[in-house]
């Protein structure tokens, strides 16, 4: 969640990001010291260790520095940090119930041939791969993906319930099928070739 106050004037704080953005590192030192304690209090809520969430913080501000050209066009450096810290999460997460799968198909190995753990874990992995690709379809694509999916809604009865053409549910039904192929398409070559 983005602080409501910031925490220098917005005016101060451009200035700032313009330095910095030039390659001022005490400008970036200061931008630093204002935010950091911050997104550690931030990303801890989310990841629940602070060791962790003190080395994702220094991955973000690691990757503000080494972009920091294109930050001449950023108007709110907090917004943006959060943002950046949102992303961190979801991919701290996915991360992490990727490894967990991976563990437990792994104690499941014992008993079964490699081929099948193999297996099994490109599935877990196709699976966590559509899903994050849902997740980051425009929102009416992505509801009216799960409604057909997940909810087993017919197009018409999606169509009616969110006061659309049966053609748009259509539309968007093909264009979600389409991003999942290519999804499934690269799983393939990466797993297979």
């Amino acid at each position: 969640m983005v602080p409501r106050q910031n925490i220098m004037n917005t005016e101060t704080e451009h200035e700032y990001i313009v330095r910095m953005s030039q390659g001022d590192t005490r400008s970036f030192e200061t931008l630093f010291l204002a935010w950091h304690p911050r997104l550690i209090g931030f990303l801890e809520g989310f990841v629940k260790n602070e060791e962790t969430a003190r080395d994702m913080a220094q991955d973000i501000f690691f990757t503000i520095w080494e972009q920091r050209e294109k930050f001449v066009e950023i108007r709110s450096f907090g917004a943006y940090l959060f943002r950046m810290a949102r992303n961190a999460v979801y991919n701290y997460h996915d991360r992490k119930h990727v490894h967990d799968r991976f563990e437990n198909a792994s104690s499941r190995s014992e008993t079964a041939s490699s081929n099948e753990v193999e297996e099994a874990l490109f599935v877990q992995e196709l699976e966590s791969l559509i899903q994050l690709a849902v997740s980051n379809m425009p929102p009416q694509r992505e509801l009216i993906y799960r409604l057909s999916r997940e909810k087993n809604l017919s197009n018409e009865e999606i169509a009616q319930m969110l006061h659309i053409s049966k053609r748009t549910v259509e539309n968007h039904l093909s264009l979600a099928l389409s991003d999942i192929r290519k999804i499934v398409k690269i799983c393939i070559l990466f797993f297979y070739h």
